[in-house]
């Protein structure tokens, strides 16, 4: 099940990459005016850009803000049972494989 939900993800991801546009000018799927609003947004937001310059003020930003925490917090505390959890069932179909095989009845 793990190979067919990887693979799964997998094609998921390269046709992301390929369907998915950089931007709204080459969005496929939003019409000229949708286009223009979009554009204002980025614009006044800021966003929209690809940044490739390193900014120390950014990391002091990032370092500081709450969120920042919360959001490693989660992707530890969420993925860290994953282990435990496979192994428990694991061992737990192991076990009543066993049992059901090396048992005599009575």
């Amino acid at each position: 099940m793990f190979l067919v939900c990887g693979i799964a993800t997998s094609l998921c991801g390269v046709a992301f990459y390929f369907v998915m546009p950089d931007g709204p000018d080459t969005a496929w799927f939003l019409n000229a005016e949708e286009k223009v609003a979009a554009r204002r947004r980025l614009r006044k937001d800021h966003d929209g850009g690809d940044k490739t310059s390193f900014s120390m003020a950014q990391l002091k930003e990032a370092s500081l803000d709450f969120k920042t925490y919360a959001s490693f917090a989660f992707g530890i505390l969420v993925t860290a049972p994953a282990p435990v959890l496979t192994v428990r069932q694991f061992q737990e179909s192991v076990s009543i494989m066993l049992t059901s095989l090396f048992s005599s009845p009575l």
